[in-house]
Formats: C-alpha cells, structure tokens, sequence
C-alpha cells in the first residue's frame, strides 16, 4: 500500500510539473496541458505503473475467512511428484478433476474458488487435485500443458475433458458427472 501511495504522489508531483512547463502548443494534449491535469494524469500513470509491477493490493483475510479457506482447501488435494500423480489421478476409482496451477497466475488464483467449490459439491463422488507446474513441471510436461489454468477430467485413468482458462463451477461439475 505505501508503494501505491508513494507511486501516486511522485507520478503526480512529475505529471504537475510537466504541466506547469505547458509545452503543449498543439492541443493534442490535454492531459498535461496545466498543472492540475498534469499532475491528475502523472498520479494515474502512477498507479498503473506500480499495480503492473507489484500487483494489486488486496485487504487481508479475516480470520474467517482465513478458516473458511483453510476447510475447503483440504477438499483438494496437492499433488507433487509422478508418484502421487498415479496415485491420486491415475489409480483413482472416481472422476478427478487435475487443475494445473501456478501461484504468480492472476487467472488461476481466481479459479481456486471455484475448484474448492466443485471440490465441495463432490464429495464422495468424485476427487479434486492441483497441481502447482512449478513445484510440479514434469506433469505439467506429461499432460502436455502449455497454457494455465489448465483443468484436465479423468476417469479411470485416462483424459476424458480439458479445458483452458478460467471456468465454471456448473461446467467443471458436469465434466465430473455431478
């Protein structure tokens, strides 16, 4: 947060002195034609700039949340190494649906939810794994992925849907048969 604050003041301090030197004699642009339109345009690239670089910020989880979290992440199951792969997928005795992940991944943070959430609806009926390609890349590599999230339906050993990018919790259920 004080990275964005920081980044605010200093883009707006440059954008109002920019604006102040009215270099712009042929109207084509506006935005640092003043000082107050400078530094209002310094302040936005700014924030642009920083929320590019570090990431949005995001308010912390409360400790419900945290909780609520921490239960439906135990409905899925990480899988690490070729081992735990054929055993957790290959070897299983129900639909699995493999999410293929990573952490630095805007696209797959914002599909976890709804994995839990499938994971949730399964129950018995069917297993939920994921797979972080970069803890895991030899996986990733086997199943041939080149794109993340990638989310992948097995039955009885073998590929039956894949889908890229993110997804819906009715579209990943009626993959696994639920």
């Amino acid at each position: 947060m004080a990275k964005l604050v920081i980044a605010i003041l200093i883009g707006g301090a440059i954008g109002g002195l920019i604006g102040s030197r009215r270099s712009c004699e042929t109207g084509a642009c506006p935005l640092t034609s003043n000082p107050y339109s400078g530094a209002l345009y310094g302040a936005v690239m700014g924030f642009f700039l920083v929320s590019a670089v570090f990431g949005t910020t995001t308010p912390r989880a409360s400790t419900e949340d945290t909780a609520m979290a921490a239960t439906a992440s135990t409905l899925v199951t990480e899988v690490k190494s070729n081992d735990e792969f054929k055993q957790q997928v290959l070897n299983a005795t129900v639909p699995t649906l493999v999410d293929l992940w990573a952490t630095w991944c805007a696209p797959c943070r914002a599909q976890m939810p709804i994995v839990e959430q499938v994971a949730e609806k399964a129950g018995d009926k069917a297993r939920v794994v994921k797979v972080n390609v970069d803890e895991a890349g030899d996986i990733a590599e086997s199943l041939g992925v080149s794109s993340i999230p990638t989310l992948v339906v097995f039955k009885g050993g073998k590929e039956e849907k894949r889908f890229v990018g993110v997804q819906s919790a009715d579209t990943l259920s009626r993959a696994l048969g639920l």
